[in-house]
């Protein structure tokens, strides 16, 4: 229950033969993203784009967290006008 095997690890040669596959693949993945056009594949381009705005957020998250003054600035920034929008009265209920 508690006992795990012990596995070996890569072999010396392995990581640079990994390092070349890697390496292709990414030159690949450049290529295919330099001939992405919205109008030849436009559902690969949507979805290429929501992952790069996935990615953007979360390193903005990350950011804005790691700085707890910024959070507790923006935050404020976004409770005070909602509170206020929600407590006072529209022009329609004026008579």
């Amino acid at each position: 229950m508690g006992r795990r095997k012990a596995t070996a690890g890569p072999a010396r040669g392995s990581s640079r033969a990994d390092h070349g596959v890697i390496s292709e693949i990414r030159e690949k993945h450049k290529l295919e993203l330099e001939n992405l056009t919205l109008t030849k594949h436009p559902f690969r381009t949507l979805h290429f784009f929501n992952l790069a705005m996935l990615q953007y957020l979360k390193r903005s998250a990350a950011y804005i967290l790691s700085k707890r003054a910024l959070f507790v600035l923006l935050t404020v920034m976004v409770v005070i006008p909602g509170v206020a929008l929600l407590v006072t009265d529209g022009l329609h209920k004026k008579v």
